[in-house]
């Protein structure tokens, strides 16, 4: 039997490969260090977030304080934008999210939260 063979196998390695990249401070580096500092601080503070949850995150992120947008417009702009159905319960997870990185909720650092929320320099992330 080959490895190739054995995709559950081929998932479970390259599992834990991420597992010894992600422990790893040097190999962390390595990998962001090619990142713009917007996009890595999201990353950072968000890791398990893909390239949509990141572009509705990101449209959170850039509302001045007391504005506001609705669910549907944000369902709107994905579909229009990314060509993906998005549902409520997705946009108000990732609304949560965004609400609780401008509180400084869950972050790992005080400089981290700094670089997020007061500036706002958070680019196209």
């Amino acid at each position: 039997m080959k490895f190739n063979d054995v995709p559950a196998l081929r998932g479970k390695v390259v599992e834990d490969c991420m597992d010894v990249i992600w422990q790893d401070e040097w190999f962390l580096r390595r990998l962001l260090m090619k990142i713009r500092a917007p996009k890595r601080n999201i990353i950072i503070a968000e890791p398990g977030l893909n390239k949509t949850d990141r572009y509705v995150l990101n449209i959170y992120l850039r509302l001045k304080d007391g504005e506001k947008v609705t669910v549907k417009k944000i369902i709107g702009l994905v579909k229009n934008y990314h060509g993906i159905d998005y549902s409520k319960d997705q946009v108000k997870y990732i609304r949560q999210k965004a609400y609780n990185i401008r509180r400084g909720v869950g972050f790992c650092s005080e400089g981290l939260k700094k670089r997020v929320n007061h500036g706002m320099e958070v680019g196209n992330i």
